[in-house]
């Protein structure tokens, strides 16, 4: 299902938010980072999201996961 969101929608922060979650769970992990990232460039998913989201917890001690969370967290809102 996600598969056919991403052709349809491939931006959608909703679709790429899904797809790291999806990926994060059965071991995708650098896929799952860029998903990630893709959903956070829209600027509607923060810090707070990704770090309390329990399907994402398998990226947690993934390099590329603590920067991205650092650099939303430091982030300066316009």
């Amino acid at each position: 299902v996600l598969r056919i969101a991403e052709a349809i929608k491939p931006a959608s922060p909703g679709v790429c938010l899904g797809l790291a979650r999806a990926r994060a769970q059965i071991g995708q992990k650098a896929q799952a980072i860029e998903d990630l990232r893709r959903a956070v460039g829209s600027g509607r998913v923060d810090a707070a999201v990704i770090e309390a989201d329990p399907w994402l917890a398998p990226l947690r001690d993934e390099a590329g996961y603590r920067e991205l969370v650092e650099r939303l967290k430091t982030r300066v809102v316009e």
